[in-house]
């Protein structure tokens, strides 16, 4: 198996998986539990395999007629990075998941939506076109969504609710401004837009702010995190180490995206270290105030 190969199985084998997994969990909850953490397993042995092809050169796969204009992917050093954490902490969380929800209801319905959202997760980090990473961006949005109300008491909903209308209200933002970026730029390629994007005039900082605060939800900065300190607590407890351990972690690679496309704007880059600095005091010294310590 070549390195585009490996790229695309770490991709389709997690959306495969995760129906034939719900499909022998209505048969066997402990074949499908095994069936789980050998899918994670091997997901993450493939991402190691594919270290000695990153550092050489840059592997990527191009699917013509998908979502429109094709399906790009791509996996270079930096996106590695986040693609080995995503599979590595799956792969720990689903072993762990076979144990901790013993007790609970709906196992199986947990564990499709877990494992859609790491497909989502990995297609996030691997898409080079930027309508492919919305658009995992937001299946990731609705399928953890689902892990948020499992308990479906009255916190859990009321936890949803805000989760999703966040994420659902952030990915409106973000859509406005991929709609501005592709009407001035005709192109919806990172690496294109990163040439496209220097013709741009005062209008790129609008695009950057709409597409910064669509990211920005997810990525919990602040005052766009209301959600977080809800759904920590709602959702059980692998569930809730991948909300902190990951799903955070696309946001914040999308606004790191999103200055890469800007072409490393000076203005757009004191702007984002300054809301850093600002979610680093306000996040350190509201968490001096809680009480529940999973929740923040």
């Amino acid at each position: 198996m070549n390195a585009k190969h490996l790229l695309a199985f770490i991709l389709i084998f997690p959306l495969i998986g995760s129906f034939v997994g719900y499909i022998l969990g209505r048969k066997s909850e402990k074949y499908r539990d095994i069936f789980n953490i050998i899918m994670t397993g091997i997901t993450f042995g493939a991402v190691m395999l594919l270290y000695k092809y990153i550092t050489v050169a840059v592997v990527e796969v191009a699917v013509p007629n998908v979502m429109g204009t094709g399906l790009h992917l791509k996996l270079d050093t930096f996106r590695y990075i986040f693609v080995w954490l995503t599979s590595f902490i799956w792969f720990l969380t689903t072993i762990y998941s076979t144990q901790y929800l013993i007790s609970y209801k709906n196992r199986n319905r947990y564990y499709v939506f877990f494992m859609l959202t790491l497909w989502s997760t990995i297609g996030i980090f691997v898409s080079e076109n930027i309508l492919n990473l919305f658009t995992f961006f937001e299946i990731m949005s609705l399928t953890s969504y689902a892990l948020v109300i499992h308990d479906e008491d009255d916190y859990s909903h009321e936890a949803g609710d805000t989760y999703i209308v966040m994420a659902v209200s952030g990915g409106l933002i973000l859509l406005m401004g991929l709609f501005l970026l592709y009407d001035y730029t005709k192109t919806l390629d990172i690496i294109e837009l990163q040439t496209a994007a220097k013709t741009l005039g005062d209008i790129k900082y609008l695009i950057a702010a709409l597409i910064i605060i669509g990211f920005g939800v997810k990525a919990g900065m602040a005052p766009l995190h209301i959600w977080l300190p809800k759904a920590h607590p709602a959702a059980p407890a692998p569930a809730s180490a991948i909300l902190s351990g990951i799903l955070l972690k696309t946001g914040i690679f999308g606004i790191i995206i999103t200055t890469e496309i800007m072409g490393g704007d000076s203005n757009i880059a004191l702007a984002i270290l300054t809301l850093g600095f600002v979610n680093m005091f306000l996040g350190g010294l509201l968490a001096m105030f809680q009480r529940n310590i999973k929740g923040f």
